[in-house]
């Protein structure tokens, strides 16, 4: 996976505090799912997760895979 799991944590805390109401309940239901559950979710909603990552992690991250050019907003 692209990102740790402290990271995905960090990002559903972030989510939670900061978020919409969609975004907060879907961190919530992350952070009381089983790991099954947690993927599916991360497989639905990565993008949502992603956004709540830093942005220097979310580079570093980029170029641990060999993705010079990635394409993200702030």
């Amino acid at each position: 996976m692209k990102y740790t799991s402290e990271q995905l944590f960090a990002a559903a805390h972030e989510m939670k505090r900061t978020g919409g109401g969609f975004a907060s309940r879907l961190a919530e239901a992350y952070m009381y799912a089983d790991l099954n559950n947690q993927e599916r979710i991360l497989t639905a909603f990565m993008d949502l997760f992603e956004k709540f990552i830093p942005l220097d992690e979310r580079l570093d991250a980029e170029m641990a895979l060999g993705n010079f050019f990635p394409r993200f907003s702030r």
